[in-house]
């Protein structure tokens, strides 16, 4: 009788009321609440409420971590942007590692492409071999562009082969970051899969961003491919052809150059001009000529220099 008396007398008393960790529990639910209802309101219409949200949780502690990875992850397209923006703002040590590690459970493919564009602008160079193997493997022509985009902007060579095989796809929305990447990486590795990517594609845009890349790269294997290029149907075209013989500065590309200063472009004429003068070192004595146009002028000046 007497523990039966006992376990009534306890029934009688809240236990709750005695839990000196309740304040605690209490608090850190209302942290959790308050870090959901921000992360809510990062796609509010109000942009008075969207910037309040974005503030309140750049300035949280580790718990909102956890649920901005989670919308970046599973959330639709607008709220995944904006929770990377905020994880962003808020320079998590070790954030593209832990982006990297999410990325299989990304699902949708706006999701993927904000991702890739936040890793490249991480500059941590450690996920370029997961950013290359990404571009190998995902099926959408979106997040390709923007993994291309970033191994473009984080270099090194291990993004090299992958880049390579991006830059034959024949849909220029992949292959024309693919070639621009290659040619920001700053590695004479590069210069190879640029110039499969030049000889397979003769479109315009594809073609100017090869040139652009081999000037980039001082490229002089791309020599004679670029001299051939001063044939292009495309004015911008020739002119970035001119413009990347100036800047790999190989003398096989003189005489051509002298040629190219007679094009009725007067962007090719100049970066024509301007590529001599770097490759020679010289510049022309222009000699004012009463029936002559100063393209004349100048070819002759140039020829008489060059013998």
């Amino acid at each position: 009788m007497r523990y039966i008396w006992l376990l009534s007398l306890a029934g009688c008393f809240d236990v709750g009321l005695y839990d000196p960790w309740r304040p605690i529990h209490e608090a850190e639910v209302d942290r959790i609440r308050r870090v959901d209802r921000y992360v809510e309101r990062l796609t509010h219409p109000s942009a008075q409420v969207r910037d309040e949200a974005f503030r309140g949780l750049v300035g949280m502690g580790p718990e909102a971590v956890e649920p901005l990875l989670t919308a970046a992850t599973y959330g639709d397209a607008p709220r995944a942007s904006a929770a990377l923006l905020v994880l962003e703002a808020r320079r998590e040590p070790g954030l593209a590692p832990t982006l990297v590690l999410r990325w299989p459970k990304m699902i949708g493919a706006a999701n993927r492409a904000a991702t890739a564009d936040l890793l490249g602008r991480s500059g941590d160079a450690s996920v370029v071999p997961d950013l290359a193997r990404f571009l190998d493997l995902d099926a959408s022509a979106l997040v390709r562009s923007r993994l291309c985009a970033a191994l473009g902007i984080l270099g090194g060579a291990h993004g090299i082969d992958a880049l390579g095989r991006a830059a034959r796809d024949p849909a220029a929305l992949v292959s024309l970051p693919a070639i621009r990447a290659l040619g920001q990486v700053g590695r004479s590795e590069a210069a190879g899969p640029l110039l499969d990517a030049w000889r397979r594609h003769g479109d315009a845009p594809r073609r100017l961003a090869c040139a652009d890349a081999f000037g980039r790269l001082r490229a002089r294997s791309a020599v004679e491919d670029l001299i051939a290029g001063l044939d292009s149907d495309s004015h911008e075209v020739r002119a970035a052809c001119a413009s990347a013989l100036g800047l790999i500065a190989d003398r096989r590309a003189v005489r051509r150059l002298v040629d190219a200063l007679g094009d009725p472009s007067i962007e090719v004429f100049q970066e024509a001009d301007r590529a001599l003068r770097r490759i020679t070192g010289r510049t022309p004595a222009v000699v004012p000529g009463p029936r002559e146009t100063l393209r004349e002028r100048t070819k002759k000046a140039w020829e008489k220099i060059l013998g």
